[in-house]
């Protein structure tokens, strides 16, 4: 089946409403969770709370949408395995993406970016596979075309695009670059990374507001 098709959607299958809400609040909530990063990336003293709400909610914005996704497949019967696949695809790179963020973060070392960066190179790649290989099943989730799923691979290239610049900064930092240098990668890295979690939650916002999804 390719993309072409969705411009016939078919009711074959009802998205559970809730769990797509619980991924258009997750990424929301990353996005939340990137702007505040914004506010206290180079600051000299960062009052302990404000860290702490920071962590949780990135640390929300990844595991609601992989929630989400995981209802999302257990909602699905086994005929139809490869929008299965792609929604467990999609979940697997947004959890290998937060193991990357934790070793880059935990250990803050050379090593420990580099670590993080090739994690980050694998849920990229599990990821935007999950979401691209989508839209050739969208009138499977009736999908009454391919935009929402457009917007989804949009959303995955910008996110993981964000980290990366991060991720890449970091190391840098250790070889060429300043920190003030650095500072303003992560605060553009981020402000990629949010732009993409909004991206995100509009995709899934869109796929809530198709009359077949019950």
């Amino acid at each position: 089946m390719n993309s072409a098709s969705c411009t016939n959607p078919s009711p074959v299958v009802l998205l559970p409403h809730g769990a797509l809400g619980v991924i258009t609040s997750g990424y929301s909530v990353e996005a939340v969770g990137l702007i505040a990063l914004l506010t206290i990336n180079g600051t000299s003293s960062v009052p302990l709370m404000a860290l702490v709400a920071t962590i949780i909610l990135i640390v929300a914005g990844f595991l609601l949408p992989t929630a989400g996704l995981l209802a999302l497949r257990r909602s699905l019967d086994r005929t139809h395995a490869a929008v299965r696949r792609n929604f467990l695809l999609q979940g697997a790179g947004l959890v290998v993406l937060l193991l990357g963020v934790v070793v880059a973060v935990g250990l803050n070392s050379l090593s420990g970016f580099i670590a993080g960066a090739a994690l980050l190179a694998v849920s990229a790649a599990l990821a935007l596979l999950g979401s691209i290989m989508l839209r050739s099943e969208c009138t499977e989730i009736g999908l009454p075309g391919p935009t929402a799923t457009n917007y989804l691979v949009l959303a995955m290239v910008l996110l993981f695009s964000g980290v990366g610049l991060i991720m890449a900064s970091n190391i840098a930092f250790f070889y060429v670059i300043s920190g003030a240098a650095n500072e303003v990668d992560t605060d553009i890295g981020a402000t990629v990374s949010a732009y993409g979690c909004v991206v995100a939650a509009y995709s899934f916002l869109g796929f809530r507001r198709n009359r077949f999804i019950r």
